[in-house]
């Protein structure tokens, strides 16, 4: 993944409680929207850390209102100032600079992330950020060991339901607004896609993959950011 565009995310940056990796949001306002930013930090009476506290903090409640994709799309007002959380590719990208702050997007893959405050010791083997904000989760599952998207399909959090992704049940136990519907790179496709966006077989009337992508097309950059920018509801 790393070729791929994508950078090593550090677990220790993922807050528990907002359910962000704060370090990469905060580093990706700095790189696109400094001026913005100083600003805000001027309202905190020049304290930065103040400033980064209370902003994350106003993320999470819009996340709750709002939800995750929405965020994204149209970003987060604070102090009378439009921060945005990302940039999505321009459909007609004449201007020299029209790609300048998209291709400033922090995309960052964190391994073994510990993701529960009820159940500190629960991990998930990837997590897939962009911008700090968590959009897919990936359980390495070996086949061959008898691992399947089964085991994916169900993981006890300890949070909240067992039924679909921890990461979001998690969440929801929190008292924090579901965000995206995520998603679990394994061999085979998962149970409630197919049931969701399969077309029935023609015989037995069980659902079926339309497409499948390959898990290296699926991690290429572009790719992430154009379905969060047109293809999720």
């Amino acid at each position: 993944m790393l070729e791929s565009g994508w950078r090593q995310g550090q677990p220790a940056h993922y807050r528990r409680e907002l359910g962000l990796d704060t370090a990469e949001l905060f580093a990706f306002i700095g790189a696109t929207q400094i001026d913005k930013w100083n600003q805000l930090v001027a309202f905190e009476s020049g304290d930065p850390d103040a400033a980064q506290r209370t902003f994350a903090e106003r993320v999470a409640r819009e996340i709750d209102a709002r939800g995750t994709l929405d965020v994204l799309r149209h970003g987060v007002k604070d102090r009378g100032q439009l921060f945005r959380l990302a940039y999505f590719r321009p459909a007609h990208p004449l201007a020299d600079d029209a790609l300048v702050e998209y291709e400033k997007h922090r995309l960052t893959v964190t391994r073994q992330l510990y993701y529960s405050q009820k159940s500190p010791e629960r991990s998930l083997d990837l997590v897939l950020f962009v911008n700090g904000f968590p959009v897919a989760t990936a359980e390495l599952k070996n086949p061959l060991t008898g691992q399947t998207s089964d085991a994916t399909y169900l993981v006890p959090d300890g949070d909240g339901d067992e039924d679909g992704d921890p990461l979001t049940a998690s969440a929801l136990a929190r008292g924090r607004h579901e965000t995206l519907s995520y998603f679990a790179f394994t061999a085979t496709p998962k149970a409630k896609t197919l049931h969701l966006f399969g077309t029935p077989r023609p015989v037995t009337g069980n659902p079926q993959p339309f497409h499948v992508y390959s898990m290296r097309q699926a991690i290429e950059e572009g790719f992430i950011l154009d379905v969060l920018s047109s293809c999720v509801t």
